[in-house]
């Protein structure tokens, strides 16, 4: 993400891509706020599916897996894809290189991995404080919302219908908006 995020385009030279969706509804802007807090109350259910199953081990494992390699997956397309920025309301430019000639190379190096540690401590959520830019194409909020979703309604009983109406709601709701 760090990468990425020094590595977008110019916002006056690269205008927002044509898009059918965000050209025709206007702006909403508690919506991004709103699809992390169906993330984590994903997160949460997702937690309640765990401390009740009884192979909650095995399902943390297969969890992690697939979310592992999905967000590897996610890295090198944001690593090898540089699209412009989606939107004017969106303020995203490289951050500034780190100042004095001596050790740059360290400073580059230790500005990055303090970059890297707030995304991570703040699980890269906006109501967390991090901002980031340059992951448009592979949203790691979908990623992050279909996984939860998928392994709710896998790993519950059938015929909760409600539960699982319900997740595939904050599912569609976080991913659209």
């Amino acid at each position: 993400m760090v990468i990425v995020h020094d590595r977008v385009p110019d916002m006056k030279r690269y205008p927002p891509l044509p898009d059918i969706f965000l050209d025709n509804v206007p702006h909403i802007p508690w919506a991004f706020h709103m699809c992390e807090w169906t993330g984590t109350l994903l997160l949460v259910i997702w937690m309640l599916v765990l401390l009740l199953h009884k192979h909650r081990f095995i399902l943390v494992r297969r969890f992690f897996a697939l979310s592992g390699t999905v967000f590897l997956l996610r890295c090198i397309t944001m690593l090898i894809t540089s699209l412009s920025v989606p939107g004017t309301h969106l303020q995203c430019q490289p951050r500034p290189p780190s100042s004095g000639p001596e050790d740059y190379a360290l400073a580059e190096l230790l500005s990055k991995m303090k970059q890297a540690y707030v995304i991570w401590k703040g699980a890269g959520m906006s109501i967390q404080g991090v901002r980031t830019c340059g992951d448009y194409m592979f949203s790691g909020h979908t990623v992050a919302l279909t996984m939860l979703n998928f392994f709710i309604t896998e790993y519950t009983p059938r015929d909760i219908y409600l539960l699982h109406t319900f997740t595939w709601m904050l599912n569609m709701f976080g991913i659209f908006f």
